[in-house]
């Protein structure tokens, strides 16, 4: 499922109508940049804010990958974002001290979180298989020959709940989507889940 697909779904109950846009903040690497010559798997690169709904880009800053991290431009760049901007972020970019950022600066959140936050990741997992969740709800689709069943499960999260690491990070709900589907032509059946934070 991609962030937009996400968005609009946990927008229906949860997003102010009159709060500011959603933006898609992510780092592109400047194709060319990288010296073939020299050691380093990294070049420029641009960070840049993706309006959901609108499609317009701004571009929120740049580095250089082989001295500076996307991480430290990223967090730089969330004061240039709009007051109360709804912001989706790459797994890439969690990190307590950047998701506390945000929160602080009274900006929204929505972000997957992978394996390079393990323990988080164990903590919601441990979450969603001890208690109920507050919503689920379901959606089925058709498109090229697969079928694919989301379940959404909405969590209440309590950052004393997780490593005191992420007590300023204002997690206060996990959505977890578990995609089954199914191919028509070979019936193969596939399952995978994703865990969703948002302060």
């Amino acid at each position: 499922m991609s962030s937009l697909d996400l968005i609009s779904f946990f927008s229906i109950d949860t997003i102010k109508q009159d709060s500011s846009e959603w933006y898609a903040v992510d780092e592109k690497e400047l194709r060319g940049s990288i010296d073939l010559n020299s050691n380093n798997t990294r070049g420029l690169s641009i960070v840049d804010a993706l309006s959901h709904f609108s499609n317009q880009q701004q571009l929120l800053g740049y580095y250089d990958g082989t001295k500076e991290s996307e991480k430290e431009v990223v967090k730089e760049s969330i004061t240039k974002m709009p007051d109360a901007a709804q912001i989706s972020l790459d797994a890439t970019h969690n990190s307590a001290g950047l998701l506390s950022d945000i929160e602080q600066s009274d900006r929204f959140y929505l972000t997957q979180i992978k394996g390079n936050q393990k323990h988080l990741k164990e903590d919601l997992v441990h979450t969603s298989d001890h208690l109920i969740a507050d919503d689920v709800l379901s959606e089925i689709d058709k498109s090229h020959g697969i079928i694919s069943q989301r379940d959404y499960e909405i969590y209440t999260i309590n950052t004393e709940m997780l490593q005191p690491r992420w007590s300023e990070s204002g997690i206060c709900n996990m959505v977890k989507i578990t995609r089954s589907s199914c191919t028509l032509k070979t019936d193969e059946n596939r399952k995978e889940i994703r865990y969703y934070i948002t302060n």
